[in-house]
Parts: structure tokens; C-alpha cells; sequence
């Protein structure tokens, strides 16, 4: 199976402060169901997660399995509390190992900040 990882932005403004760094990922989902996982830095105690939705409804999905269990495809995964949307939602979610987006129909897009 394959998997994601996000993307760290170093903070510039102060020195030695990793707890400013955040960390993002985007992903736009046109065809098929599950998106690949999104593996999550053991340092992101939050992430703001939002499914921007261009045409139809989706998804978002996150597990706490072993990363191991992730990368071997037999994870288990919790839809948000907004369940199945059409317009754009975001929901912030706390500890997770990964994140996927779950298109329903039509063309969604996930957008994730971590810190």
C-alpha cells in the first residue's frame, strides 16, 4: 500500500522553536474511493483538517493503528463526526497516526495543517 507524508515549513521568524513549525499536505481526490494514508509526524499533537469540496461529497477518515498496521493496509479507521459532506468542512483532529481522505462522488479536495 502506499502512503503520504507531509510537508514541515521551518518557522524563521524565532530560533530553536520547533513547536512553531507546522506541517501540510494537500490532496485532491477525482477518482477511486480511499485516498492513501497520510503518515502524521510523532511530533503533531493537532491537525486542522478540510475537505473542500468542488463537485460532489466525501470524507475524512483517521485511524490510531500502529504505523506498521497502516503501512500494511490493515489499519482501522474512523470517520469524522461530520460523516459524509458536500460543501466545505473542517474538524480538528488530536493524536492520530494517519489521515485519509474518502471520496464519495465527484471531486474532493483534503487540505491538512499539523502542529
Amino acid at each position: 500500500m502506499a502512503f503520504n507524508t507531509m510537508i514541515r515549513e521551518l518557522n524563521t521568524d524565532y530560533t530553536n522553536r520547533i513547536d512553531d513549525d507546522v506541517y501540510r499536505y494537500t490532496e485532491t481526490k477525482s477518482a477511486g474511493t480511499n485516498g492513501d494514508p497520510v503518515i502524521i509526524p510523532t511530533t503533531v499533537k493537532k491537525i486542522l483538517a478540510r475537505l473542500v469540496i468542488s463537485s460532489g461529497s466525501g470524507s475524512i477518515q483517521t485511524s490510531i493503528s500502529s504505523i506498521a498496521s497502516i503501512k500494511a493496509g490493515t489499519a482501522n479507521w474512523v470517520t469524522w463526526d461530520s460523516g459524509t459532506v458536500s460543501v466545505t468542512t473542517e474538524d480538528v483532529a488530536e493524536r492520530v497516526n494517519a489521515i485519509r481522505v474518502v471520496r464519495a462522488t465527484g471531486a474532493v479536495i483534503m487540505e491538512l495543517i499539523a502542529y
